[in-house]
């Protein structure tokens, strides 16, 4: 994330703070468990995490980008939007929320009743 945030963003990083990236990137190869051996050099788990690290570096500079035209608000209530919206579509769709629905339904609608009475 500091290499992103230095290269397309702009920023600044300190000395302390380049360190502070240099031991955790050293931690994280030292923590790998990669082994060295004739033909058996696994590089799959450091990969793997190479992959999430620039994953959430990406979504970070999206959102950094994203700041400058919209309120954190805005940005905060549009990702819990889309969220809600992914994640209940994919859920209702599942065979597990259709079991737990014909299940529990009379149980579902009595807490949503309670819910609303009590906020609505």
């Amino acid at each position: 994330m500091p290499l992103l945030g230095v290269t397309l963003l702009n920023e600044q990083l300190s000395a302390a703070g380049w360190i502070g990236v240099i031991t955790i990137v050293v931690g994280i190869a030292l923590l790998s468990n990669i082994k060295f051996r004739r033909n058996k050099t696994s590089f799959k788990a450091p990969l793997m995490a190479l992959a999430v690290g620039i994953c959430i570096a990406s979504y970070i500079v999206v959102d950094k980008l994203a700041l400058n035209y919209v309120p954190a608000v805005v940005l905060n209530e549009a990702a819990n939007v889309s969220s809600l919206l992914a994640l209940s579509w994919a859920a209702f769709h599942s065979k597990g929320m259709r079991k737990e629905l014909s299940t529990n339904w009379k149980i579902i609608l009595l807490v949503g009743v309670i819910i609303l009475g009590v906020w609505g």
